[in-house]
């Protein structure tokens, strides 16, 4: 994935003053020789990005997707879903845990995919494609296991196609990561689901 910058601040934290600059510069440097040019890494004020007019970034072009999924019809959106899914390799920065723009950039990524997940699934829903909306949201949760709203349309996906055990199943994954992740007991929303699956004759 690709990044807003690093300053030599966060990349030398414990070297000081002309010592850190140095690193900067160096390892800079380097790390054009390596990439074949100075177009690649781009610095302005002590802070590198990656020019993305002549490198291919994956969080970049996953953005671009996303955006799409606003603005085209209801039958684009599950292909550019699938799209982004092939994008998309995981939390972005994922031991960055203590930078607050890795942590914001990996919260808007991750809520982005969330949103498009949920349209390509009512897409599929509407249209009657009940299983191929229960793989859109069963994809969506290996991407985000504490996506309550994920796990009230596969129930509801489930039932549809006459598989009660596992819309029960279901709602049973929702309920112990609900309450391991957050001591939180499902929503009413999912609890009126689950009731109308059990107590359906």
């Amino acid at each position: 994935m690709g990044s807003n910058g690093y300053s030599s601040q966060v990349l030398w934290p414990d070297a000081e003053g002309d010592l850190a600059h140095k690193s900067f510069e160096m390892t800079l440097s380097r790390l054009r020789r390596l990439l074949g040019g100075n177009g690649f890494i781009k610095s302005s004020a002590k802070q590198l990005g990656i020019d993305p007019l002549h490198c291919w970034v994956d969080s970049f072009v996953l953005d671009r997707v996303l955006e799409k999924t606003r603005k085209v019809p209801a039958n684009q959106v599950a292909h550019l879903c699938e799209k982004a899914f092939s994008l998309h390799k995981g939390p972005f920065l994922p031991a960055d845990t203590s930078l607050h723009w890795a942590l914001s950039r990996r919260e808007a990524l991750k809520n982005g995919l969330l949103r498009a997940t949920l349209a390509a699934g009512r897409y599929y829903e509407d249209s009657g494609q009940w299983e191929r909306a229960a793989e859109c949201y069963l994809q969506g949760l290996d991407t985000d296991n504490v996506a309550e709203e994920l796990y009230q349309r596969l129930m509801v996906c489930y039932n549809k196609l006459g598989n009660r055990t596992t819309a029960v199943k279901t709602y049973n994954r929702c309920r112990a990561i609900l309450q391991a992740e957050f001591g939180l007991e499902p929503s009413t929303r999912t609890e009126a689901i689950y009731s109308s699956i059990v107590e359906r004759p």
